[in-house]
């Protein structure tokens, strides 16, 4: 991984908050349709506030943050610093209970630099929404989400 100006550990993280409540959000109709949307938008650079527009709608509404997909967005946005995105490397899509479906991947910048996202779904009633959102760049951040231990050589 190369070293750039961001390389102090950060880590962005919303979690999931479970408790009592309607659901008012949008239900997400195909998750592999809607992964491919949310790809696309950070292949092209998060250009317009895609991501927060197609992540927003489609939050549960017991994760308490109205600033949550717009605040990952500046993130990356600023992780970004104006270079491109080389690619989006789908890394793990892992089912628990068929209730929970996390995905994460790596994102590579234009010159090289790396970022793990990590997506988590959740069904409610027979109906998916969004319930975890996470981007960091540390080494630990990439290394948990791939689950990828750190081999020591001791």
């Amino acid at each position: 991984m190369k070293a750039s100006k961001f390389s102090k550990v950060v880590c962005l993280s919303f979690g999931l908050m479970i408790g009592e409540g309607a659901f008012a959000a949008e239900k997400i109709v195909d998750k592999d349709h809607f992964e491919k949307e949310y790809v696309s938008c950070l292949v092209g650079g998060i250009k317009n506030s895609c991501l927060s527009a197609l992540l927003i709608n489609h939050l549960d509404d017991r994760i308490k943050s109205d600033d949550m997909a717009a605040s990952m967005e500046r993130f990356l946005a600023k992780w970004l610093d104006g270079k491109g995105v080389y690619a989006v490397h789908p890394a793990d899509k892992v089912t628990k209970a068929g209730v929970y479906d996390n995905r994460s991947y790596i994102v590579e910048r234009s010159d090289g630099v790396f970022l793990g996202l990590y997506i988590g779904f959740i069904e409610n009633k027979g109906e998916w929404y969004i319930y975890d959102l996470q981007v960091g760049y540390s080494d630990a951040f990439i290394r948990n989400i791939l689950n990828m231990p750190k081999v020591n050589n001791s």
